[in-house]
């Protein structure tokens, strides 16, 4: 009884996944992490499970709104004319409640009218700035923050349904995620503060209590969401747009909701580790560079050092996915500079950790300027100096290396750290050999021999695309998308596999009433042979021991060479598909 108990403890996570499911696999869990580790992950679980119990509310603040976070001489040297065309037309759309989530432009507008939510907000501030705002916003309209449109549902509860509706929907609108880039390029910054003002007024209206909402579901969405905010009004602060008093006093309260949400529930843990916390430091640092605290001040550096290192190895991010290690290298990062500007000391180890971060996702762009994508190709982003957005696919992305080294090319500039440049050798081995990448001639191969790292527990975001290959020949692409849809035109696919559909359950050997089936997938066996002159890498599956793939590049004829054996195809068409056209298929 004991052992159920801790176990579903265990697992009643911020996500709330399924606890039935999870208890069934108990015995896993204990042989996975061992009796010790496996009570003190429950007694983690049962003090974060008491502490989300308590329920927040906003409350007037006496607190006032002053920091900047960048100078208007820098925001002036980013405002290039082709982010100042996208960020309008997004703006455009988010007047009308219209928002680019997905590739999807959804639209959350509610029936409820603003200035009669308002009233919600009334204790937060004077009569006369509560009268001035219902003024103002009069024809304005709430939005529906608990909605997915894609598929008409409505979250009710904290409870998310999986393979029903989409949480991230609701979710990436909460984080307020594309505020910092129009704060940067739009020309008219009172109509932007306006709009801006009026979906703070909305957020906070419809969330007024930490009580049953899912934008209070976890600490990661509470502290990306104040990050973004903050940034934003302090952006557009710093470029003399107007503010409505009224709207400030709904700022400085929400600040406080969201540090004692965010501090109550942190997702640290002595046994795992993963970009929940770092974005609940984030937040924290973001609040704090607005209202100092001597306490956070001392801690937060600390935290964040310790959750670098132990997170990563030789540079990569120990989540099994990409994507993952570029959000949480945005993360760290951008923490890092709120941290430096509030006092932090500089601090060597950590700034050669991100050049290596960085410079991972630059040497694994393919020919269509995306990183590689392995792992969970989770759809979110940070990046909040660029807008996501591919020009060789015509899509919004959070996978375009362009964009994310614009991001670093700013924070290290703000931060004087210089960026090593990349290796020039046939052949790159990134991050301990966890993958390796070939470019040259027109050949671009990329194999992920990713593998779940010693010094920390945390298989949440690896899939069963280990040995995978992407491989494109003269920009061609051949086999691509190893695992996920992320290049694809077609936009039910690409959002699929950026949902939380796969978030936790892609793979080839899944047990489909188990949503933790990945904690268990067994790890391809990568053979690599390298000299001067050549290349070679041989995949194995480790549960049957049989050859699936092997690539081998010459490089003095330029020429590559590829088997793809029995077992590997299914209907005719390879596991590796090429998405961008027909499936890939081959003869067997």
């Amino acid at each position: 009884m004991a052992v159920t108990i801790f176990a579903a403890m265990f697992f009643r996570n911020q996500n709330l996944r399924d606890l039935k499911r999870a208890i069934r696999s108990t015995r896993h869990k204990i042989h996975l992490l061992g009796y010790g580790k496996f009570i003190l992950k429950s007694f983690e679980v049962i003090l974060i499970t008491i502490l989300s119990m308590i329920t927040f509310k906003l409350r007037k603040s006496g607190c006032r709104l002053q920091a900047e976070f960048i100078d208007s001489i820098k925001i002036a040297n980013l405002q290039s004319t082709e982010e100042k065309k996208k960020a309008e037309k997004i703006f455009e759309g988010i007047v009308n409640y219209n928002y680019q989530i997905f590739n999807y432009q959804l639209n959350f507008r509610s029936v409820n009218h603003l200035e009669f939510m308002l009233d919600h907000l009334a204790h937060l501030m004077d009569e006369c700035e509560y009268t001035e705002l219902k003024h103002n916003f009069s024809s304005s309209y709430a939005h529906c923050w608990n909605v997915d449109p894609l598929h008409g549902f409505k979250f009710d509860t904290l409870s998310i349904p999986y393979n029903k509706a989409e949480i991230k929907i609701p979710w990436e609108l909460g984080r307020f995620n594309f505020y910092p880039q129009l704060a940067i390029y739009i020309e008219d910054v009172d109509k932007l503060a306006f709009i801006f003002s009026r979906d703070i007024i909305s957020f906070f209206s419809c969330n007024s209590s930490t009580d049953n909402s899912v934008q209070w579901a976890n600490a990661m969405e509470a502290g990306i969401r104040i990050f973004n905010i903050l940034k934003t009004y302090s952006i557009l602060k710093n470029r003399n747009a107007t503010f409505l008093l009224g709207v400030e006093r709904i700022l400085s309260s929400g600040i406080n909701l969201h540090f004692k949400y965010i501090t109550c529930n942190n997702e640290f843990s002595f046994i795992q580790t993963s970009n929940h916390f770092a974005a609940n430091i984030l937040g924290l640092a973001a609040i704090n560079y607005q209202y100092k605290s001597r306490f956070l001040s001392f801690i937060l550096p600390r935290l964040l050092v310790k959750e670098v290192f132990r997170n990563t190895d030789s540079g990569l991010l120990n989540e099994g996915s990409t994507a993952y290690h570029r959000f949480t290298s945005e993360i760290y990062l951008s923490a890092y500079s709120l941290l430096r500007n509030s006092g932090m000391k500089k601090n060597q180890e950590l700034e050669c950790v991100f050049c290596k971060m960085a410079n991972i996702v630059s040497s694994i762009e393919n020919p269509l300027g995306l990183h590689t994508q392995f792992g969970d190709s989770d759809g979110g982003h940070l990046n909040w100096i660029a807008i996501p957005f591919s020009k060789k696919l015509n899509a919004f992305t959070p996978y375009d290396v362009a964009n994310y080294e614009k991001f670093i090319s700013v924070c290290f500039g703000m931060l004087n750290i210089e960026l090593p440049t990349l290796s020039k050798d046939n052949v790159i081995e990134v991050a301990n050999a966890q993958l390796y990448v070939v470019k040259k001639d027109g050949i671009y191969l990329a194999i992920n021999n990713i593998r779940p790292s010693d010094k920390i527990y945390n298989k949440t975001h690896f899939h069963d695309d280990h040995g995978f290959v992407e491989f494109f020949d003269c920009g061609k692409p051949v086999l691509i998308d190893p695992g996920t849809y992320c290049y694809t035109s077609n936009l039910d696919l690409r959002r699929r596999f950026q949902s939380s559909e796969v978030h936790f359950n892609n793979n080839k050997f899944q047990q489909i009433d188990n949503p933790f089936a990945d904690f268990f997938r067994p790890l391809n066996e990568v053979l690599v042979e390298m000299s001067n002159d050549s290349f070679k890498c041989t995949v194995f599956d480790n549960s049957h021991k049989t050859e699936l793939v092997a690539v081998s590049v010459d490089f003095r004829k330029n020429s590559v060479e590829f088997k793809i054996h029995d077992g590997v195809s299914s209907g005719g068409t390879e596991v590796f598909l090429n998405y961008l056209s027909e499936p890939y298929c081959v003869e067997n």
